[in-house]
């Protein structure tokens, strides 16, 4: 799909009359609810499978591609079409995508509920100040006097907070726990020390 890129399907269904091509996406956690519908993850996987499993027969009689995801855990079942000719433009903007972030002076990096999925969401500098400049109001106040009041946010600043809600709350989760692996290893961080907890009763 990009140079140095591969995966592993898991299913992909051509059916005898080779004209829609099926890939299918196996979601098994439950962390984030995911649609299918022109996500950008599953038109590559739909890239991937033509360009890898089909021959130049099937490539050419394939006219569009149905893409599915699949969350038994979240009850949810999703799929879209689109056409080879929407996989071709597809393929184009990705690679120009991927040539600007190999150079440093063209790449961006844009935070957003995509990087719920990224591994260095924790150490992320692009993520930590665009919540920042969402939350925060005052950076010098102390404690919660610094983070936004939403009665005094309009209702077009609470609609565009939303969606990251969740995002903000399992950031900070996944910052707290990087923090605790990282102790446990030997880490120290100033002003803070790791501590054994109180153990948990066993009547109930």
């Amino acid at each position: 799909v990009l140079p140095g890129e591969k995966g592993t399907a898991d299913v992909v269904i051509l059916p005898a009359d080779m004209k829609r091509l099926h890939v299918f996406d196996l979601k098994y956690g439950k962390g984030k609810f995911v649609s299918v519908t022109n996500n950008s993850q599953m038109k590559l996987y739909g890239i991937g499978a033509f360009d890898n499993l089909l021959d130049r027969k099937a490539r050419t009689a394939v006219k569009e591609l149905m893409l599915h995801v699949v969350q038994p855990r979240m009850n949810n079942i999703d799929n879209w079409v689109f056409d080879k000719g929407e996989l071709e433009r597809f393929r184009v903007e990705a690679f120009q995508k991927h040539r600007e972030s190999l150079d440093p002076e063209r790449r961006k990096f844009v935070a957003g509920e995509h990087c719920w999925f990224c591994d260095r969401r924790a150490r992320c500098r692009t993520l930590k100040e665009s919540i920042y400049s969402q939350i925060i109001e005052d950076p010098d106040a102390d404690a919660f006097d610094a983070f936004k009041n939403p009665d005094s946010m309009t209702n077009e600043e609470l609609a565009a907070l939303h969606p990251m809600l969740s995002f903000i709350s399992a950031w900070a989760t996944n910052v707290r726990k990087f923090m605790e692996t990282r102790a446990a290893q030997g880490e120290h961080y100033p002003g803070l020390k790791m501590v054994e907890g109180k153990k948990g009763t066993r009547q109930w």
